[in-house]
């Protein structure tokens, strides 16, 4: 998302995306803001879902776990990519101050 010179990137889980010339419409089920994901939180996830794959989960658990598998790969991928791009202002500020991002 862009607002003037500031920048903010989501993971949106679920929804619909509606792409007008103008602008772009989300009607998310869950959305994150990339500054507030955690690297250590998401590989911690991943290694969890990969284990429980392996180890072997009945059979109505398993959608579950896929899809946390897929949310903990795509957090970390997009971590990333918004790391190595040059710093951006903030649409906005955390309320606590706290910025994972530095």
């Amino acid at each position: 998302m862009r607002k003037g010179n500031a920048e903010e990137s989501f993971i949106v889980y679920g929804g619909v995306v509606e792409v007008r010339p103008e602008r772009v419409i989300v009607l998310a089920d869950t959305a994150e803001s990339a500054y507030e994901l955690d690297i250590k939180r998401a590989q911690e996830a991943r290694a969890a879902a990969e284990r429980a794959m392996r180890e072997g989960v009945p059979p109505d658990k398993t959608a579950a776990i896929i899809q946390e598998l897929r949310r903990a790969n795509l957090q970390e991928n997009i971590l990333r990519r918004v790391r190595s791009r040059p710093p951006t202002v903030r649409i906005r500020e955390p309320a606590n101050g706290d910025d994972k991002q530095q």
